[in-house]
């Protein structure tokens, strides 16, 4: 029997900056796929499930999810998980030199939506001061896919405004993206989700070596995806308890997925 949790990270968005950066394009995204996982639980207190940290690729066509110009590259957007039907956005880093936009965006139901951020401290009409927060109201089994947030932060630097940095230089202003999941249970992922351990590594790089590995898979092998884009596919080999086949890209943002994964 498949049991199977499937991360299809497989859309392209266009998204309105209105007046502050110009049009932004959220990026295609990588495949990660599961069969076999435990589902997860979530009724254990919130904690990190944020996926984008300095320690990924900024995303193309992105700014990054955390401080460009601090040595600790805080993040400047983080995710906590931790009911059924709930995760917390938190943009900005608590400093009085980070503004943050008011409004960001959350992709779902195959579209952008809107959300409002709230604060505590307003510094102007359109911008909260410090910190700003958003509800991201999400069943069990959204959760455990991979989730996308974007939002805009400007930083005070050198006595000017640095704003939707992808790097120091920050020559270009963009939509700050982070992804999110829940997961349960084996290795860090990332600074968030969470899968077991490979049993068997197999890297590939054209869709022919995809399907060849998908067909001979094995409970614990990891297949990853080199940058590129791929047709979708059928999983009909299953994972044991502990021990998914798990499907996905060697970089961040790096391998599309261009079709149904089941």
């Amino acid at each position: 029997m498949l049991r199977d949790l499937v991360h299809a990270w497989c859309f392209s968005g266009m998204l309105s900056v209105l007046a502050l950066a110009g049009a932004g394009t959220v990026a295609d995204q990588p495949a990660l796929a599961q069969t076999g996982a435990p589902s997860p639980s979530l009724g254990s207190p919130s904690h990190p499930c944020h996926l984008l940290t300095s320690a990924q690729s900024v995303p193309d066509g992105h700014g990054a999810a955390y401080d460009v110009f601090s040595a600790a590259k805080e993040l400047l957007l983080g995710v906590e998980c931790g009911s059924s039907s709930n995760a917390t956005l938190t943009v900005g880093n608590g400093r009085n030199t980070t503004y943050i936009y008011r409004v960001a965006y959350e992709w779902i139901n195959g579209a952008w939506k809107e959300i409002a951020l709230s604060g505590s401290q307003r510094a102007a009409s359109d911008w909260y001061e410090g910190t700003a927060t958003a509800d991201l109201m999400r069943s069990q089994a959204q959760l455990a896919e991979d989730n996308f947030v974007v939002a805009y932060t400007c930083l005070w630097q050198n006595n000017a405004w640095e704003c939707g940095c992808r790097d120091s230089s920050c020559s270009q202003n963009y939509w700050q993206l982070q992804a999110f999941a829940f997961s349960s249970g084996g290795s860090s992922g990332g600074n968030g989700g969470t899968i077991p351990a490979a049993t068997r590594t197999i890297n590939v790089s054209s869709g022919s070596q995809l399907s060849s590995a998908i067909s001979n898979a094995q409970a614990g092998d990891h297949i990853v995806l080199a940058d590129g884009t791929y047709s979708g596919f059928t999983v009909s080999r299953s994972g044991q308890n502990g021990k998914p086949i798990v499907i996905r890209a060697a970089n961040t943002l790096g391998a599309k997925i261009n079709g149904s994964v089941s």
